[in-house]
């Protein structure tokens, strides 16, 4: 495995360099993981391209707003991805960050909205306490009585 095969299959993937890396990357744990195992007698270097720039776009007001217009619209949609888009939007936490979220996470009269799944270990991924955005509490308190915890 050279940086020339690399490149190679870089280029024949016909992906973003982004992908490839992550492929690659995939490749490479595999290896090394096999060479720990005893499967390969040594490990070899996988040479990764360069990263891209991160992305630098959030949604607009008009856009988000059109976005909660179409969950609202579509009937075969659950009632609760309205309020999964909208604690998206204000909080900026990751899917499942979102719908692990229990209404006992949730204090109205603190302001404040726990991530951390009671008893679960802590990961990188850093799940943490915030404070509840101004304009997602009356939301919250709304649907609060529509949905309860099982």
């Amino acid at each position: 495995m050279t940086k020339q095969t690399c490149a190679r299959y870089v280029t024949k993937r016909g992906r973003s360099s982004g992908t490839a890396r992550r492929e690659l990357g995939v490749l490479r744990a595999a290896i090394n993981h096999a060479h720990r195992e005893g499967r390969l007698t040594r490990s070899v270097a996988v040479h990764l391209p360069t990263s891209g720039a991160p992305r630098d776009r959030w949604l607009t007001r008009v856009e988000a707003a059109a976005l909660l217009r179409a969950a609202l619209r579509e009937p075969r949609v659950r009632l609760y991805l309205p309020l999964f888009i909208l604690i998206g939007l204000y909080c900026g936490r990751r899917k499942e960050a979102i719908l692990s979220l229990r209404w006992s996470q949730v204090d109205l009269s603190a302001g404040r909205i726990d991530f951390r799944a009671p008893g679960a270990p802590q990961t990188n991924k850093r799940r943490g306490r915030i404070p509840i955005p101004l304009r997602l509490v009356p939301h919250l308190a709304r649907d609060r009585h529509r949905f309860r915890d099982p």
